[in-house]
């Protein structure tokens, strides 16, 4: 990275910290584009600049890998790549339970604003990350032969992206959404690697289920949240 690139960059960085400060302070996504600036040290051009639009600074402050990276290095190191899945997929959930509120209204703002673009750009950062994963696992001849690693990442990133939007909705409480999407990423990796694998992913996916019904599921369909049917309603 050259001078340029890395000045670019480290405004990029103090924009997303800013918004992250301001949506904590305000309990609002809303950002004044004019405010921001000033609180990042920047010129009122720069975020349009670097982002375009506001909701792109939103996105980028729910995509912020540093973030996860902090607490992903932080976790207990962990050896096979199907661990490396779970393990990553554990920290993503642990970001959300741990700071609820922040998450619960960034996610908010996304798909409110635009839901069916919220999901698109959410999906295609997040595939990128699992795809990297998946091959891994493939390289490692670890998958049924012939499955595709880009199909199986987007599944996960399904998994990922469908249990996500149940929280955030109210269908499951904060307290279900490790081990469920535990569970998920478990059932979709053994059966789709090779036999050697699937005895301690079952294992696995047992605990999550029984963690899950320990902490008791909603036995009947809850009435659409309000928020939820605001963006049906547009659709």
């Amino acid at each position: 990275m050259n001078k340029r690139e890395a000045a670019k960059e480290e405004r990029r960085r103090a924009i997303i910290e800013a918004a992250r400060a301001m949506i904590r302070e305000t309990g609002d996504a809303a950002l004044p584009m004019r405010a921001l600036a000033e609180r990042a040290g920047v010129s009122q051009a720069t975020p349009y600049n670097l982002f375009g639009t506001k909701r792109a600074i939103v996105l980028a402050v729910l995509q912020d890998m540093d973030a996860f990276n902090r607490r992903y290095l932080e976790a207990p190191p962990v050896t096979g790549p199907l661990d490396r899945i779970l393990d990553a997929l554990d920290t993503m959930a642990g970001m959300y339970v741990a700071d609820p509120v922040f998450y619960r209204i960034v996610w908010h703002a996304l798909f409110e604003e635009k839901g069916a673009d919220a999901r698109s750009e959410f999906e295609f950062s997040r595939r990128v990350f699992f795809r990297h994963l998946m091959q891994t696992v493939a390289e490692e001849g670890l998958l049924i032969q012939g499955l595709s690693p880009e199909l199986l990442a987007m599944q996960m990133e399904q998994a990922l992206f469908g249990t996500a939007s149940a929280w955030l909705f109210d269908y499951v409480g904060p307290d279900h959404l490790q081990p469920l999407i535990g569970f998920n990423a478990c059932l979709i990796l053994s059966a789709a690697t090779v036999p050697a694998e699937r005895a301690w992913l079952e294992a696995k996916m047992r605990a999550h289920h029984e963690r899950l019904v320990a902490l008791g599921l909603p036995s009947e369909v809850p009435e659409v949240p309000e928020a939820a049917k605001r963006i049906l309603g547009r659709r």
